[in-house]
């Protein structure tokens, strides 16, 4: 992450850039918006990432097993990832992928 301040007491408008490794939070939210993916499909990726399964996403997001894969199917079709493990790797911040996975 770049980030960029006003020096404190320096008229001139110097400022100051900091470098810093993003947060896995921050890789999440810009990956999602890079893939522009829907509230809804972040939250099931986000499931996925915490280690939930179909049962455990469908309980916590109150919607069918059926709408869960849909789900799934359109992000993999948008990240051009093949199955969760690929999935799990590109939004975790790992680069445990297969030789075939698109990152």
């Amino acid at each position: 992450m770049i980030e960029a301040a006003k020096l404190e007491g320096h008229e001139d408008g110097q400022i100051a850039v900091t470098l810093r490794a993003a947060t896995m939070m921050e890789t999440f939210a810009l990956l999602c918006r890079a893939d522009a993916l829907s509230h809804r499909k972040r939250q099931v990726v986000a499931a996925l990432v915490v280690g939930l399964d179909t049962r455990a996403i469908t309980q916590r997001l109150f919607i069918s097993r059926y709408t869960v894969q849909d789900h799934l199917k359109s992000v993999f079709r948008k990240t051009g990832v093949r199955c969760r493990r690929e999935l799990l790797a590109r939004f975790s911040g790992t680069n445990e992928t297969t030789s075939t996975a698109r990152i």
